[in-house]
């Protein structure tokens, strides 16, 4: 059994401009994703759940939901479920430090 792992996160003021899941991108989302172009709470969430054992993949929102007008139907099917997402997840990680997805998991104390 591959588990999975989730991810909490506040947009921030630029939520508009943040990578997402589209219509129009969906194909090159299917082709990948660099790591360059996530946010730094993306990239330490992934490079994180990279290291537990038996987790084959993260599901972050932004990037499993289609955002927008455009695809505001798919956005209230899945949405529906996130509940079922997050409560079988192995782990969720809460970026509750960050008001942003650009400014990370991790903060020195």
């Amino acid at each position: 059994h591959v588990r999975y792992v989730t991810l909490s996160h506040c947009w921030g003021t630029k939520a508009n401009s943040q990578l997402k899941l589209t219509s129009a991108n969906i194909d090159s989302f299917k082709e990948g994703i660099k790591m360059s172009s996530l946010p730094k709470t993306f990239r330490e969430a992934i490079e994180f759940a990279s290291r537990l054992p038996q987790v084959g993949y993260i599901w972050i929102d932004s990037l499993c939901i289609k955002q927008g007008f455009q695809d505001r139907d798919d956005w209230l099917i899945q949405s529906a479920r996130m509940d079922k997402v997050y409560s079988e997840s192995f782990i969720n990680i809460s970026a509750t430090a960050s008001s942003s997805s650009d400014e990370g998991l991790f903060y020195s104390r």
